[in-house]
């Protein structure tokens, strides 16, 4: 199996033992990123909140649905190999089709018939914050807000941020798949 460029300190930290244990456990996988973090402690303490933080508020705010499809669209906006194995796993289970993923990783949901209007609208917004350079149009902006109230948006756009961040992240560490499966459908990845 491809390792990172980055290796883990050979002892985490103390006080970081008991989240890196827990997302393992949560995950079933060895989560290399958390465990490189550990070699800075404020650095891997604030990912560990702006994960946890993001998740419960993606769970109250977001329906299943919504906030999968934000986390594939950001994997494949990214071209994170880890986050679109992670994000795309079992993505049956949040009640996207197959059609519907396969849209996602070539780019072309906004053809996909099965997509709402306002899944489309998001989808597009969540890419454009997501790519280099961000660019969001005034239309597109104009039409999430007929779709989605600003605490929805809030929480999108922080969800797609938190995404993004670990995208990036896995990128700079040069982090493979952990496994999950979610990979497989996507060969192009």
């Amino acid at each position: 199996m491809k390792q990172s460029q980055i290796s883990p300190p050979g002892k985490i930290p103390f006080i970081l033992r008991p989240a890196v244990a827990a997302a393992e456990k949560i995950s079933g996988k060895r989560m290399e990123a958390a465990r490189i973090l550990s070699w800075s402690i404020p650095a891997s303490l604030a990912a560990g909140v702006l994960e946890w933080g993001m998740e419960k508020a993606a769970v109250r705010i977001l329906t299943p649905r919504a906030a999968k499809l934000i986390r594939m669209q950001v994997s494949f906006t990214v071209s994170c190999p880890f986050c679109i194995d992670m994000n795309s796993f079992q993505y049956e289970k949040a009640g996207i089709i197959r059609e519907e993923a396969v849209a996602l990783s070539e780019g072309s949901f906004r053809d996909c018939e099965s997509f709402s209007p306002g899944e489309k609208v998001m989808l597009q917004w969540v890419s454009d914050i997501c790519a280099t350079p961000i660019s969001v149009s005034p239309e597109i902006l104009g039409e999430l807000i007929k779709h989605y109230s600003d605490r929805e948006m809030t929480v999108m756009g922080a969800l797609a941020g938190k995404v993004n961040f670990w995208g990036r992240l896995m990128q700079a560490y040069q982090i493979p798949p952990a496994g999950y499966g979610g990979l497989k459908e996507f060969d192009r990845f």
